[in-house]
């Protein structure tokens, strides 16, 4: 009766250590310094894998539960599956385990520690080296198909003494020898690079098990898919062709697919894979052929050659457009117009009309002033080069007077894009950027009755006019 009550004190007592929030202090705890485990021990705590008994010691040598394993081998994981501590109920003994239950669904949603035919997972029982072998090397990623050379436990025994992860050769039957914390902070950290590796794996095939295939339709302003909302920080992922999409495509993990600007498609319809949290789409995977067709107002702020598959070495222009960062590939038939010398044309000051298919660039002109009532119209002046300064600003009343006694207006909407000063870069601004004194272009490229500016470029320098000298 007296061992039972030390051996249910050492187990709340190695509970607290292995589900509290105690943690050890950043030197190494007293009963492991100069000990084997020192190293391991040192990082697992870093890592918050570990964390501290209440006496701020590790105690290498006292045994852990199969709860405690898990707890473990969870936090390796996934960092924050302690603060899922409700207990797992896919295990009909998990009553007093709520601190393990995040981790013990973990270890078994994937497969890592499967439970018992009667349906219990035994979390209080003492897990033993064979067990604590298995459960590491799963959560690596090896499972009972990839070893079928010898059974259990010696085909998951002997593949970790191959990869290093377990290298006692003391020949006694691992079944039935009781795992230590040391064993089990020295299995773990041997193991930490592949079991991290395998968790950005398994994150990535469930993040891909979410998304829904079907027909996809953005709006005019990109703002909405499917008439569901687009969430502020959705993701674009481009994939594959729109010849090859279908319900059962087999898409690669999330961090082999290329991401792209959502304002690229505006309008646009196809098939894709698509995915909805709280009712908003946070993610969507669209064919590589497809994209915006119209026109496009901005500035290229850059060209740069790539290569792309089974096109070759094609143009990608970097521009603003729509006040955002964009890239375009330029159709090769249509690279011939791209700027010879990107320093002098963003030197001019001028904004870029592109016009594109599908995505990809048909054709660039830049936007001058015809000296007709035709859109896009260019409030700049005339003549080659021309442009004019901030003489006023009036904030009430959204106008700018111009150098030449003449009045641009302009709306909280209208799109700014600044370059500096040594004329050699845009970034995108506000009309708080535009100031008296500053060289301006407005255009207004809207077929409305409005006689309002929709985009302005603005030179930081004062009365400078680029590309020209002073």
């Amino acid at each position: 009766m007296k061992n039972n009550k030390i051996k249910t004190l050492l187990a709340v007592v190695l509970a607290i250590s292995l589900g509290s929030s105690v943690a050890f202090a950043a030197s190494v705890p007293a009963d492991v310094k100069g000990q084997a485990c020192e190293k391991a021990v040192q990082t697992l705590v870093e890592e918050g894998i570990v964390t501290g008994d209440t006496d701020g010691l590790f105690h290498p040598e006292a045994n852990l539960t199969r709860a405690q394993v898990s707890v473990m081998i969870g936090k390796a994981i996934k960092p924050d599956v302690a603060e899922e501590n409700e207990a797992f109920k896919g295990f009909s003994d998990m009553s007093g385990y709520s601190w393990a239950g995040g981790a013990i669904g973990l270890m078994s949603d994937r497969e890592i520690a499967k439970g018992y035919p009667d349906g219990t997972f035994k979390p209080g029982a003492d897990v033993t080296v064979a067990e604590l072998i298995t459960f590491v090397m799963r959560a690596c990623g090896y499972d009972d198909d990839m070893l079928q050379s010898g059974i259990w436990p010696d085909n998951y025994i002997n593949e970790a003494k191959k990869l290093g992860i377990y290298k006692d050769d003391s020949g006694k039957d691992l079944q039935k020898v009781k795992a230590t914390k040391e064993q089990a902070a020295t299995v773990i950290y041997n193991a930490l690079d592949k079991i991290k590796e395998e968790a950005k794996k398994a994150e990535a095939d469930e993040n891909m098990a979410d998304f829904v295939y079907g027909d996809i339709k953005f709006d005019e302003n990109t703002s909405y898919v499917n008439g569901k909302a687009l969430a502020s920080d959705a993701k674009i992922y481009v994939y594959g062709k729109k010849s090859d999409y279908s319900e059962n495509m087999k898409l690669p993990e999330i961090s082999k697919l290329s991401t792209e600007n959502v304002y690229k498609y505006k309008n646009v319809s196809t098939v894709g894979f698509y995915k909805v949290v709280n009712g908003k789409v946070t993610a969507v995977i669209l064919p590589e052929n497809i994209g915006f067709t119209g026109k496009v107002y901005g500035v290229i702020t850059d060209a740069q050659t790539v290569t792309i598959k089974d096109e070759g070495t094609v143009t990608e222009l970097e521009t603003l457009a729509a006040g955002k960062e964009i890239n375009w590939l330029v159709k090769k038939e249509t690279e011939s117009q791209v700027p010879s010398s990107i320093e002098d044309y963003i030197k001019q000051g001028k904004l870029t009309e592109l016009k594109t298919s599908k995505g990809k660039v048909t054709s660039i002109s830049t936007v001058v002033n015809t000296g007709e009532e035709v859109f896009p119209m260019v409030l700049e002046g005339t003549g080659e080069g021309a442009g004019l300064a901030v003489a006023e600003k009036n904030i009430d009343r959204n106008l700018l007077k111009l150098s030449n006694e003449k009045y641009v207006a302009y709306r909280e909407t209208t799109v700014v894009y600044v370059l500096n000063e040594e004329q050699t870069e845009y970034k995108t601004g506000t009309m708080s950027s535009v100031k008296k004194g500053y060289y301006v272009r407005a255009y207004d490229i809207t077929d409305d009755d409005n006689d309002e500016a929709d985009i302005i470029i603005v030179c930081e320098k004062p009365y400078a006019v680029p590309g020209e000298k002073n």
